[in-house]
């Protein structure tokens, strides 16, 4: 008889409903076949719906108020200082913690907050909240080495500026979303066998970054949908989720008798069509005025121009997540003193 072991596949953003026309046309055979075989079903995701607090929660078993994650960055206590978050931010017990107390390996690779990566009976491999040029995301720590030997450069971040959706970006951008597919699986399975986990834990990244970013060319309801982008990129995207599908062809071929395969996601993607800055409309319609100052005047004068605080952040976020910078986000008290 087989031994029982567990495979989790955490797909970042894996909408069901986004999955359902790639089903539908044959592109992937294997998940219609778990879909139909198996069970599945909707799942209320954490509230807030993104990333960190859901898989938190996956990790623990507790909702956002009980292990504390609400977002990427962390406000410091009686401070309006923000910090991104790590590993020892979160609340609880990680769930391969309570197996190794039971002499249970656990195999954990890539999820988000788990940098740096603790102690485990088995392995672990950080997710993408690792600092830019870090090569402390292993433990133990030589097997980033181990796996580089064998499989070449570890992807933890995209090199594409995909933020700016040109063809080149867009082209870049799916050529390293197949390779950190295929190294990611070659690695877990590699690591899966080492350790003769009882437990595979496998997060994949590039589903979600591949919603967010090209959801305007493969939903056609998408307000800013393009068609001549989708007509030159969606058989590459498409072949993505083929290669997906493979791969997990492979890993439920592979489980003995007594192994399980769980797919779970964070949450879902929609595109939205309206939004609503409440200030915005106070000042459109006479109800809020500023101060007289030349400060005032020329922020005010950027925001008409669009460069907003916000526009301004994302351009910082996403270097501080390469680079490791540290934020100081400005509170709404700050925000209203200051005018």
């Amino acid at each position: 008889m087989s031994k029982k072991e567990l495979f989790l596949l955490c797909i970042d953003g894996g909408d069901l409903d986004l999955f359902s026309p790639l089903m539908k046309t044959g592109k992937m055979p294997y998940l219609k076949k778990i879909k139909e075989e198996g069970a599945h079903g909707y799942l209320t995701s954490t509230m807030p719906p993104i990333t960190a607090p859901a898989w938190s929660s996956f990790i623990t078993g507790k909702n956002p108020g009980k292990h504390g994650i609400y977002g990427f960055a962390l406000k410091k206590k009686e401070s309006y200082e923000h910090t991104i978050l790590n590993s020892a931010s979160r609340g609880g017990k990680a769930f391969w913690d309570i197996l190794g107390e039971k002499d249970k390996k656990s195999v954990v690779l890539n999820l988000p907050t788990t940098y740096p990566p603790t102690p485990v009976n088995g392995a672990m491999i950080s997710g993408f909240l690792t600092p830019s040029g870090k090569r402390d995301f292993t433990y133990p720590k030589a097997l980033v080495e181990e796996l580089e030997d064998k499989f070449g450069p570890y992807p933890l971040y995209f090199k594409t500026p995909i933020a700016i959706t040109n063809d080149k970006n867009i082209d870049d951008f799916l050529k390293e979303c197949l390779y950190a597919l295929d190294y990611k699986f070659k690695a877990a399975l590699y690591l899966k066998e080492k350790y003769k986990s009882d437990i595979t834990v496998l997060h994949i990244w590039e589903t979600d970054q591949i919603f967010h970013w090209l959801l305007h060319i493969l939903d056609e309801q998408h307000p800013a949908f393009d068609k001549k982008k989708k007509d030159k990129f969606i058989d590459k995207v498409n072949d993505y989720f083929s290669q997906l599908d493979q791969k997990i062809g492979s890993i439920l071929n592979g489980l003995g008798e007594n192994g399980a395969l769980i797919i779970a996601s964070d949450h879902g993607l929609n595109s939205f069509h309206l939004s609503l800055d409440l200030n915005t409309w106070l000042y459109r319609q006479g109800y809020l005025s500023f101060k007289k100052s030349m400060s005032t005047r020329l922020r005010l004068l950027l925001w008409r121009l669009g460069i907003t605080p916000e526009f301004l952040m994302n351009k910082i976020f996403m270097k501080a997540l390469k680079g490791g910078i540290k934020l100081r986000f400005r509170s709404p008290l700050e925000l209203i003193e200051s005018f």
